[in-house]
């Protein structure tokens, strides 16, 4: 069995900014910079050869690429128990994020495999709460201002996660560039 993934790489210069947000609040276990993505499908453990089948399936997934923005940071969870701190995507550049998401889910539902039912929030996690949260208000309001450079997601990848006791480990199964001949996502 592998566990799998299906979510957009970010820029360096991105991620180097999402670092400097990793401060500041106790009781958060920090990203690591190479783990630092936003998902687009979480597809879970699959047996080996299903997982052929989705790398294969994921190249008919067309998509042009498109602008987006990073914006804000929120929580997961209520704020006195909260479970993941990240920062979202730019209001604008949602509905493009969710077409994408749905064409990958019927692919992948023509591979056999569940929707994820849960309502799909685009984000870039940078954090989990382990013990209690302290402070998590003022950390939101401090950065609730935040704002990434614009990039372009131009490549969708398909990523294998290892559970260990440093925090997942990924490693790039396959990338599937977007073309700009392609419907817009």
């Amino acid at each position: 069995m592998v566990r799998l993934f299906v979510g957009l790489t970010l820029p360096h210069s991105v991620k180097q900014e999402l670092l400097g947000l990793m401060a500041g609040l106790e009781g958060v276990k920090w990203q690591r910079e190479d783990q630092l993505h936003l998902t687009l499908n979480f597809i879970g453990e699959v047996p080996e050869p299903q997982a052929a089948e989705v790398g294969l399936a994921l190249s008919a997934v067309p998509f042009a690429p498109f602008a987006l923005r990073l914006e804000g940071v929120d929580i997961f969870g209520h704020r006195r128990r909260p479970r993941m701190l990240w920062t979202g995507v730019r209001q604008e550049n949602i509905e493009q994020l969710q077409h994408l998401h749905a064409k990958i889910g019927r692919v992948l539902q023509g591979c056999g495999l569940e929707a994820d039912p849960r309502k799909y929030v685009p984000h870039v996690t940078l954090g989990r709460f382990k013990g209690k949260a302290r402070r998590v208000g003022l950390y939101l309001e401090y950065h609730s201002g935040y704002k990434s450079p614009a990039f372009e997601a131009n490549a969708m990848t398909l990523y294998r996660s290892h559970l260990g006791h440093q925090g997942s480990h990924y490693v790039v199964v396959s990338s599937y560039p977007g073309r700009s001949n392609a419907v817009p996502a």
